[in-house]
């Protein structure tokens, strides 16, 4: 309801000010001036929202006998092309690295920010699933961690010997953090605590998660969040020539499609790739194979290797 109200406020502001009032009197080419105004400034499924209460409000209308059906025209053309998705937003190895050594780790809140940046770009992990952490989940000497992510879907994630070093250390500082603001070490469940002042919760809440990570990356002249770190996480796997299916699954996500929304191809150097598992590529695997069968079977070993395509693999 709060949402009609929203979008019937919108539709009577445009109206009024472009002097078509009453909403039940405008033409076929007004209504579809509005659809074509927003379709200047608004997402694909903004937009798609914008339709649907135009068609439930004329035809609401025609059926109380107020308005023409002829008002719905423009409404029955086909939906708007879907406007392409932007690249993700994702951070170079360097400038990864050098988020990550901005926290002041002399400190036990820089160990904790320290500790948080570097699981979420070791593991992937989405900013509510880092902060549902509880500490009997983590070991820094299992390297692995298990989720329950979106949906309450079940996944495991593994990190490296870096995210495992600053785990341990965040553990330890974690009871002194607490206490310097007057709590037990078991007043919360929670991994990830706040810099709170004394008496307010001690959780670290979304807001304050994201703050921080803004923060540090404000301080290296960068421009980054929570989700930053996942999205250069699964772009630096695809750098490395991960599958995509491994990728999925350490993101946790149930389609494919979705997993490749996450991937930037900025930083992945087309040429090498080709070069590397192109049959025609210089540094081809396949190619140099063929090159051995050519120089063995001169030698009278043909018949002991395996057969390959005329012409396939050599250079034309």
């Amino acid at each position: 309801m709060r949402q009609l109200e929203t979008l019937a406020a919108s539709f009577a502001r445009w109206l009024n000010v472009h002097g078509f009032v009453p909403w039940y009197r405008i033409t076929p080419t007004v209504l579809e001036d509005y659809v074509l105004d927003g379709q200047q400034r608004l997402s694909h499924a903004a937009l798609q929202v914008r339709l649907w209460f135009l068609r439930l409000l004329y035809r609401w209308a025609e059926g109380a006998g107020i308005c023409s059906a002829t008002l719905l025209r423009p409404l029955e053309q086909p939906r708007p092309c879907r406007r392409s998705r932007p690249e993700p937003h994702v951070l170079s190895i360097e400038q990864v690295d050098h988020l990550l050594a901005m926290p002041d780790t002399a400190t036990p809140i820089g160990i904790r920010d320290r500790c948080a940046l570097e699981l979420l770009y070791a593991t992937g992990l989405r900013a509510c699933e880092l902060l549902g952490l509880e500490p009997h989940q983590v070991s820094p000497g299992s390297r692995c961690i298990r989720i329950w992510g979106k949906g309450d879907k079940e996944r495991m994630v593994i990190y490296g010997d870096e995210a495992a070093n600053w785990l341990q250390r965040y553990l330890a500082a974690r009871s002194e953090l607490l206490r310097q603001r007057g709590y037990k070490p078991w007043v919360t469940r929670q991994l990830f605590v706040s810099n709170c002042k004394p008496g307010q919760a001690p959780e670290m809440r979304y807001w304050q998660l994201r703050r921080m990570v803004r923060q540090h990356a404000k301080a290296a002249g960068l421009d980054a969040t929570p989700h930053t770190l996942r999205h250069s996480f699964a772009t630096h796997l695809y750098m490395g020539q991960a599958d995509l299916r491994s990728i999925q699954l350490l993101l946790g996500h149930e389609w494919l499609a979705t997993t490749a929304l996450y991937l930037s191809c900025r930083f992945v150097d087309a040429k090498r790739l080709l070069d590397e598992h192109h049959p025609r590529g210089e540094c081809y695997e396949h190619f140099r194979r063929g090159e051995r069968f050519v120089e063995s079977s001169s030698k009278g070993r043909a018949a002991a290797l395996p057969s390959i395509r005329p012409g396939y693999g050599q250079r034309g």
